[in-house]
């Protein structure tokens, strides 16, 4: 499996902490999420953290009953010849070719899952997002950036 380079947001450091908060990637087996974050539209998930950087998922709102974790799992190691004898129900099969034709790649681990937040159904369909602090820090010191350089160059 080839691995592909993260879509990347960018926001600013103050509120690189709170969107920390809504990490669920321990929480998702049990059906519970501490947040969703929204950036231009689109939901996020948090299910990595490293640093001041947040790996996430993109999800929808969807009628669509997905997966399970556990049956995600179960799906991911059968595809990959880990269950030995163990052969998925048709109704499991069903389920999983009818979300194929939904989501994307759906052999990657947490698509195809599908979660409760705030009484609504949520479904996983694309990974590969990290969400980074900004270097420069916040909107007034990118809005105030250029000025640097010339106050430099004024020294000279």
């Amino acid at each position: 499996m080839e691995t592909q380079e993260p879509d990347i947001i960018r926001i600013d450091k103050k509120y690189i902490e709170k969107v920390k908060s809504y990490y669920s990637g321990d929480s998702l087996t049990q059906d519970k999420v501490r947040g969703l974050y929204t950036h231009e539209g689109k939901h996020y998930l948090v299910l990595g953290l490293k640093g001041d950087t947040c790996g996430c998922v993109e999800v929808i709102k969807s009628d669509v009953q997905g997966l399970t974790h556990h049956e995600a799992s179960l799906m991911r190691n059968y595809f990959d010849g880990y269950c030995g004898d163990w052969k998925p129900s048709a109704e499991l099969l069903e389920k999983y070719e009818m979300l194929d034709d939904l989501v994307e790649d759906i052999d990657q681990f947490y698509l195809g899952i599908s979660f409760t937040y705030r009484k609504e159904q949520y479904l996983i369909i694309r990974d590969g997002i990290e969400i980074h602090a900004k270097e420069t820090g916040n909107e007034v010191q990118e809005e105030w950036a250029w000025a640097r350089n010339e106050q430099e160059e004024i020294k000279l």
